[in-house]
């Protein structure tokens, strides 16, 4: 029987330890870099190799979503996402995927990067991801407290940036936008890219504690401490969202030429993320 010298074992463990922390920063739940992804179009099987709990996903096998490097990505390889002309809404344009989290959560932070692409006509609006809960209410689907929420980003006209929540005390059936206004509106301008995270800390149910934080490029830029997520223990923070179209609810918001939005360094922590 071969032994291993105790002072080796040691050494080996020591080694072993390092290298999972550097591979896992403690709070870290999920991280996404695209890096090891094949070039092309974004397969089926690597969406699920790396997003790991994913439990649906759209535009992918129509052909929206592909792997790049050189100068369209940041660095290594990017994930980049095509909006046909003429198109709004999930079914014709972007693309959208669910990933259920190992647990619910009370405190989560959402940090990646994006860049829009040169040229990039932003019309009325649309979608970027984010974290949900429950049921995760989108589309017009007013929360009640008692069924789920949603608090995905979005871009607005011009590039504005704000995040894009549905909770039970919205005004209408749609989502409220909060800004990302501390010193000044924050703007996505095409071919640069941002570093965005967002914390979000349930609230206690029936109470408008709930928060809302949002940091651009490591700066916060949004405070939000008076939330009203639910009235039920039954959710928290549960579900990442990858979320992003042109839209809106109609053909005013569609997209006036080819367009393509760029991501990458996707991570999901209990901890802050940029900051």
């Amino acid at each position: 029987m071969c032994r291993v010298p105790i002072f080796l074992f040691a050494i080996l463990m020591v080694s072993f330890v390092s290298t999972c922390q550097a591979e896992s920063p403690a709070g870290q739940i999920l991280r996404v870099d695209f890096d090891k992804s094949p070039l092309g179009e974004y397969a089926i099987s690597s969406l699920k190799s790396e997003w790991k709990w994913v439990q649906w996903a759209g535009g992918l096998r129509q052909g929206r979503v592909h792997i790049v490097n050189g100068a369209e990505a940041r660095t290594g390889r990017s994930l980049r996402v095509f909006y046909p002309k003429g198109t709004y809404g999930p079914r014709k344009g972007g693309a959208q995927w669910s990933v259920t989290l190992p647990e619910s959560y009370d405190e989560l932070y959402c940090a990646y990067r994006i860049k829009f692409g040169t040229g990039f006509d932003f019309v009325k609006g649309g979608k970027i991801p984010g974290l949900r809960g429950g049921k995760g209410n989108t589309g017009g689907n007013r929360p009640d407290g008692r069924d789920g929420w949603s608090a995905r980003m979005m871009w607005r006209r011009g590039g504005k940036a704000v995040q894009y929540v549905y909770h039970p005390d919205q005004v209408g059936i749609y989502g409220e936008s909060m800004a990302w206004d501390i010193g000044g509106q924050r703007i996505f301008k095409p071919g640069l890219w941002y570093q965005v995270e967002t914390r979000i800390v349930i609230n206690t149910p029936k109470k408008n504690d709930g928060i809302i934080e949002g940091w651009w490029n490591g700066e916060k830029v949004l405070s939000r401490n008076d939330v009203r997520f639910r009235d039920v223990p039954d959710f928290s923070i549960d579900k990442f969202y990858f979320s992003t179209f042109f839209g809106g609810s109609n053909a005013s918001w569609s997209s006036t030429k080819d367009e393509y939005v760029y991501f990458d360094d996707f991570v999901i922590s209990t901890r802050p993320i940029t900051h």
